[in-house]
C-alpha cells in the first residue's frame, strides 16, 4: 500500500481525474494523499482535482532542471514535513484505525 501517490493528469489510457475519483471512492485508499501533477493551465482542471478530494494541484515544469528541483521539493514536503495518515482496516464490515 503506498504512502502517498503522484497522479499525472494525462494519463495514456484513461484520464487522470477518472483515476483520483475511483482512488478517493475506494475506503481503503481514500487516506493517501494524492499530489496531482499537470501541465495545465486551465482553472476548470485545478477544480476538478479540489472536487475529487486530491490534495495538492502541482504544475509541472517544463525544463528538466526545474523537474528534477521540483521532484525533490515535493519528495522533501511530503516525505519530512507532512504527517501522513496511518492505514486503516476493516474489522465486521467497519473501517478502523490500525492499532
Amino acid at each position: 500500500m503506498p504512502d502517498l501517490i503522484f497522479l499525472d493528469l494525462s494519463l495514456p489510457k484513461i484520464d487522470g481525474l477518472t483515476v483520483l475519483k475511483e482512488i478517493k471512492s475506494t475506503p481503503s485508499l481514500k487516506h493517501i494523499p494524492i499530489v496531482v501533477a499537470s501541465n495545465s493551465h486551465n482553472p476548470a482542471d485545478v477544480r476538478a482535482v479540489y472536487a475529487l478530494n486530491g490534495n495538492c494541484f502541482i504544475r509541472k515544469p517544463n525544463e528538466f532542471p526545474q523537474f528534477l528541483r521540483f521532484i525533490e521539493s515535493c519528495y522533501e514536503f511530503w516525505g519530512s514535513v507532512v504527517t501522513l495518515s496511518p492505514p486503516h482496516e476493516e474489522r465486521n464490515g467497519r473501517d478502523v484505525p490500525f492499532s
